[in-house]
């Protein structure tokens, strides 16, 4: 599911995520400069989004987000009903 995501995908679910994952603008922003889309993310690691600029604390939530995505059956809340009716 998440390997299907475009660039401007993940910058919306992060977005929406903001609050829960404690994210600044400036650290989302840094996947719309990367332009890195949903199959980007099943291999990003960690070190690559603080080379890129993310702090620590924020890197380190991302990744247990993507994790968590990578074996999950469908999305959390509103997004996922949102993104499996755009693509029916």
């Amino acid at each position: 599911m998440m390997k299907t995501w475009s660039a401007d995908d993940v910058i919306q679910f992060l977005t929406e995520e903001s609050d829960i994952y404690q994210l600044t603008p400036e650290n989302i922003a840094v996947f719309g400069r990367q332009e890195l889309a949903g199959m980007d993310l099943l291999t990003l690691t960690q070190q690559e989004l603080e080379e890129r600029g993310v702090p620590f604390g924020p890197a380190r939530r991302i990744m247990r987000w993507v994790e968590a995505l990578k074996t999950a059956k469908s999305l959390p809340g509103e997004y996922g009903k949102r993104r499996a009716t755009r693509n029916h």
